[in-house]
């Protein structure tokens, strides 16, 4: 493919699912601000963009430089950095200060954006924009530092046609579906399941259907969901759709454009939502909602502490989340409320 815009680098440590899915909001505003821009992600380790979400993320990497090791020993890491090409700008997503200087000093390039502490090392500053708690509001900031106004973010993946027919199979048009994510990565993350089971129960008796989404380490979770909700979904468990090729986040994500609202504990799978543009309820206790909040709008924040003063997870009632719910489910996709929104934490 000819690109007739800017060659530009992000380089990262390394990363797995849930830091991947959070950068996808941040390539995309990277897309739009140089719409012929061609975008190569440098990893020094492992990253699943490499492998698993390749697919979700080519309309946004052009090219995926795995394992190149650019950060130790020092002395390779200087050589693999001269032996890159040159890049018109580079965007340094780490946050280990030695890392990021031997990247200015041996990696060629144009304009240098790095999210260290007051951007430091950072070379023609075209805005002011503070350094925000939220992780993925770092990485706008530096898109805002670099171009001078703020990322235009907002949207949904581009996914394959056969993953938006499978969706439509296993979620038809004409029913509200409300997601419920179960899972967490962490034990100490998950809001207890008779929680979601009565939570599920009570969207059911609005008329709405609770879709369940359900991954591999949330398995053991089925046999008890199905018993107490007999007419709840299971969409990436029941596949009865034509597209058996169609898995994994391309799937979620073409589920995800079909719920009205997402319930998800904060997690991977919450993260993966508001990537969809799935409204999303998070709920949260020992992880700090003003740093890991899905970058979505709508979306709600319930907090365990505002319900006891405890991180546990437990403390948290079923009737906020319900009413949270509802008001989304009334607002409708892609309408932004006017309290606990992005801004308010970042």
């Amino acid at each position: 493919m000819q690109h007739q815009g800017p060659r530009i680098a992000v380089l990262e440590s390394q990363e797995s699912l849930g830091i991947a899915i959070w950068k996808i909001p941040f390539y995309r505003a990277v897309k739009r601000t140089w719409p012929g821009a061609h975008i190569t992600l440098i990893s020094a380790k492992k990253t699943v963009v490499a492998t698993a979400l390749r697919e979700v993320m080519r309309p946004y990497v052009d090219e995926v430089r795995d394992q190149a090791r650019i950060e130790k020993p020092l002395i390779a890491a200087a050589r693999n950095l001269r032996g890159l090409p040159r890049y018109d700008i580079v965007f340094d997503a780490r946050t280990k200060g030695l890392r990021v200087l031997w990247a200015k000093l041996f990696l060629r390039h144009g304009a240098f954006v790095s999210m260290l502490p007051g951007y430091l090392l950072t070379s023609r500053r075209r805005g002011k924009a503070a350094r925000p708690r939220h992780w993925v509001g770092r990485l706008m900031a530096m898109l805002e530092v670099a171009t001078g106004t703020p990322p235009d973010w907002r949207g949904e993946v581009p996914l394959p046609e056969a993953a938006h027919a499978a969706a439509a199979h296993l979620l038809p048009a004409g029913a509200v579906y409300v997601g419920l994510c179960p899972g967490a990565a962490g034990a100490y993350k998950v809001w207890p399941l008779d929680r979601f089971i009565d939570l599920g129960r009570r969207v059911a008796a609005r008329g709405w259907t609770p879709v369940f989404m359900i991954g591999p380490d949330e398995r053991e979770m089925v046999p008890a969901l199905r018993e107490a909700l007999p007419d709840a979904l299971f969409p990436e468990l029941d596949r009865s759709d034509p597209h058996p090729e169609i898995k994994g986040p391309a799937l979620a994500l073409a589920l995800g454009q079909r719920l009205a609202v997402g319930v998800a504990n904060c997690t991977g799978i919450g993260h993966l939502l508001a990537v969809a543009g799935t409204p999303v309820v998070s709920l949260s206790g020992p992880t700090d909602p003003a740093r890991f909040l899905p970058w979505v709008e709508p979306v709600r924040s319930i907090r365990a502490q505002d319900y006891g003063g405890t991180e546990t997870m437990a403390a948290i009632p079923v009737e906020p989340v319900e009413t949270a719910v509802i008001e989304m489910v009334a607002a409708g996709r892609n309408s932004v409320l006017t309290n606990d929104t992005l801004q308010d934490v970042s």
